[in-house]
């Protein structure tokens, strides 16, 4: 989209914006949404698409002002929110009669992970570490581009991408366990629920920046576990740290990680 197309919007509409982050001629890559929803469905994005993502891709906008409705109702320009959806995206273009490629949520909008639950009943032998990495998407040998992630973190919070973080996104990045539902007859998720998604931090540079003065040492975010409550941040030798308003070493290493993560409760 050009510069002149801000001049067609109302002042309300541009105020959103660029309280969400917007500029004019904003771009970020769009290759790391590309590359996952190829590997989560038959996704093609098209240059309209593109172009959209490019300018407002890993914004959300929450109206004008933000209160307990327009924040609910927030418009989440994240398209990997409809990974494993395709089959609704089908019927839908055929419905419309024109290939639909997602660009977002509105609302509550798809889960993260959708199906996670079904994938892993489907999913035997292994360790849990395994199991919960491969129905989040995992296989051995997994490289998605982390362009996208790496670009909207230094625009938004000034976040540099190291290399310990680099290669550990684009092998799980993506990755996680929803929030419920869940199958688990005692009625309680056997995991606590994660998401390794670093552009969950893209407000909260001066969280992260906390959290590393505290553990004294620089942290590039990872994502978030615990509905939201705890950040997951990596060191540049590779450790993983956990935290909020506090914060702990997770792991010293990226394996123990992971395996942290998806231990039972």
């Amino acid at each position: 989209m050009s510069e002149d197309r801000s001049r067609e919007w109302s002042p309300g509409t541009e105020a959103v914006l660029r309280r969400a982050g917007w500029q004019p001629r904003r771009a970020v890559p769009t290759e790391t949404w590309e590359a996952i929803l190829r590997e989560r469905g038959p996704y093609e994005t098209h240059d309209a698409a593109r172009g959209f993502l490019a300018e407002f891709g890993g914004l959300t906008t929450y109206g004008w002002p933000a209160d307990s409705v327009t924040t609910f109702s927030a418009i989440r320009f994240a398209p990997l929110r409809a990974a494993w959806q395709d089959e609704r995206f089908a019927r839908a273009g055929l419905q419309t009669g024109v290939p639909l490629c997602p660009v977002g949520t509105a609302d509550e909008g798809a889960s993260l992970l959708g199906g996670f639950w079904q994938r892993l009943r489907g999913l035997e032998g292994g360790s849990d570490t395994d199991r919960v990495l491969r129905a989040g998407g995992w296989l051995p040998g997994r490289s998605v581009p982390t362009g996208t992630w790496e670009a909207v973190l230094m625009q938004t919070g000034e976040f540099e991408m190291h290399e310990a973080a680099r290669r550990f996104l684009a092998e799980f990045g993506a990755l996680g366990v929803p929030a419920g539902p869940h199958s688990e007859p005692s009625g309680s998720a056997p995991w606590m629920e994660f998401s390794l998604d670093p552009l969950l931090a893209i407000w909260d540079a001066e969280i992260i920046d906390a959290l590393a003065e505290r553990a004294g040492v620089d942290l590039y975010p990872l994502g978030m576990r615990d509905r939201g409550n705890q950040y997951l941040a990596m060191a540049d030798d590779g450790a993983v740290y956990a935290g909020m308003d506090d914060v702990w070493l997770l792991a010293p290493t990226p394996e123990e990680a992971l395996a942290r993560l998806t231990t039972r409760l």
